[in-house]
């Protein structure tokens, strides 16, 4: 198989011939290929052609499109600072009080901020895979992380208790704002469209359902309309949302070290495919064995639950993570990933 066709084959529910790998080389793209993170960020070329060669280099069987979590916030007039060689950053909340959301519209993906950027690189990124590899694009946020970007992580919080309804237009605005990016990212062409809610794990299971869930659903069904696998990211220890989670309607759910996989597929089993999740921190400092024993264990979790795994580190691949740990991720599947 191809890893575009192993890839297909274990999201869609069938059997593939093994366990296909993928990687978030991000920062760690820029790195391996010796570009400035500046570059990668603000060049659609660059960024398509770093996480194309990385890819192909560690021979993953997908490609991942993104830059940064900013995008959004951009997008929608935030101002954005960007170092040479690091992460860029948003220097302000636009929503710091709540009329500041009348304020907001709906942006242009073809015109706000680096959203064509994004778009632009992902059509590069399409023409460069052939048919060879999965292509995964990112879209930044789901609703309840966009509103921590706009609020401020801490006042989102506080909004919970102190003023629910507001922060209730807000996730309103955050859907609309998901649906429009995502279908035009969809429109591109890539075979998966992702989005995270990555302080999802920092709530309780009541807040989930109330004001996560039922938005990050609505998305989700926009995306599968276009004829695109939906992908779900979580950073944290999210065990105790993994039964709504599972409800979400994603094809794949993305999910951290934090979580184990015997866990998660007690809850899931076979009805939903898991991306994951060997340790990040693992992944940067090694060694090369260690990392490959722990890609071995979540296989072995998978397999014991008759489950459906794309195997991948937890998170994004680190700056400085020398290429032959991503590797030994490859080497595990490749012979001990057969189905």
């Amino acid at each position: 198989m191809t890893g575009k066709e192993r890839a297909f084959a274990v999201i869609n529910g069938k059997t593939p011939d093994r366990t296909p790998v993928f990687a978030s080389t991000l920062a760690g793209a820029a790195w391996m290929q010796r570009v400035p993170q500046r570059a990668f960020h603000t060049n659609a070329d660059t960024l398509a052609d770093c996480v194309v060669k990385t890819s192909r280099a560690l021979r993953l069987d997908g490609i991942y499109v993104s830059s940064d979590n900013w995008i959004i916030h951009e997008a929608l007039g935030g101002e954005v600072a960007f170092s040479e060689d690091d992460e860029p950053w948003g220097k302000a909340a636009l929503v710091r009080h709540w009329r500041d959301l009348d304020r907001l519209s709906l942006p242009d993906p073809s015109r706000a901020g680096r959203m064509p950027m994004l778009l632009d690189a992902a059509r590069q990124v399409i023409a460069r895979a052939g048919e060879d590899l999965y292509v995964e694009a990112n879209i930044d946020s789901g609703p309840f992380q966009l509103a921590m970007t706009l609020r401020g992580p801490q006042q989102a919080l506080l909004d919970l208790d102190d003023d629910p309804g507001a922060l209730r237009e807000l996730l309103e605005f955050g859907t609309q704002v998901a649906i429009t990016y995502g279908k035009a990212m969809a429109r591109t062409g890539v075979d998966g469209v992702q989005f995270g809610e990555s302080a999802a794990s920092l709530v309780g299971t009541r807040v989930f359902e109330e004001f996560i869930l039922p938005y990050d659903q609505r998305v989700i069904a926009a995306l599968k309309a276009e004829r695109v696998h939906a992908f779900l990211h979580v950073c944290g220890g999210s065990r105790h949302l993994m039964d709504g989670l599972a409800r979400s309607g994603a094809d794949c759910l993305e999910l951290d070290a934090k979580v184990d996989l015997d866990d998660v597929f007690s809850k899931v089993g076979s009805s939903i495919c898991i991306r994951g999740n060997v340790d990040t921190i693992l992944l940067l400092n090694g060694p090369a064995v260690g990392i490959e024993e722990s890609a071995l264990a979540c296989l072995a979790k998978s397999r014991a639950a008759g489950g459906r795994l794309i195997l991948s580190p937890g998170c994004g691949v680190p700056k400085y993570t020398p290429a032959e740990h991503v590797l030994a991720l490859v080497t595990a599947a490749e012979t001990h990933g057969a189905s």
